[in-house]
């Protein structure tokens, strides 16, 4: 059982690390089309992805891989569609980014409610 869990330490730490390597390039493809609203949104977005580490150090909770995997597909397809143009020119990109930022936005609710549900004591 020890294996399992050292297997998830790493694939969690892999994603995080794949993460923010998204974010910092799409900070710097920001930077050099001179997009500012994508650099500020993605300012925010590499403090929200780093807020759970935070969290973890004082609560005794984990939150889920999937999550971090998500949040860097949708700025993936976000950096794709926006700074490298692939909403014009690939048909029904915008669709597929859309579902997957309704998928994370439904995932984020039920691990807020979960979470709530776990360790809140009212």
């Amino acid at each position: 059982m020890g294996w399992i869990k050292n297997i998830c330490r790493k694939q969690c730490f892999s994603n995080n690390f794949f993460l923010r390597i998204v974010m910092i390039i799409s900070i710097i493809l920001a930077i050099w089309k001179n997009d500012i609203a994508w650099v500020v949104g993605t300012c925010i977005g590499l403090f929200i992805s780093i807020l759970p580490g935070i969290i973890k150090k004082d609560v005794k909770f984990t939150l889920p891989w999937i999550l971090d995997f998500l949040i860097a597909l949708v700025t993936i397809l976000h950096v794709g569609g926006r700074l490298l143009d692939y909403y014009y020119t690939i048909e029904n990109y915008q669709l597929i980014a859309r579902f997957f930022i309704s998928v994370l936005v439904a995932f984020i609710g039920f691990a807020m409610i979960f979470i709530l549900d776990e360790h809140w004591d009212g």
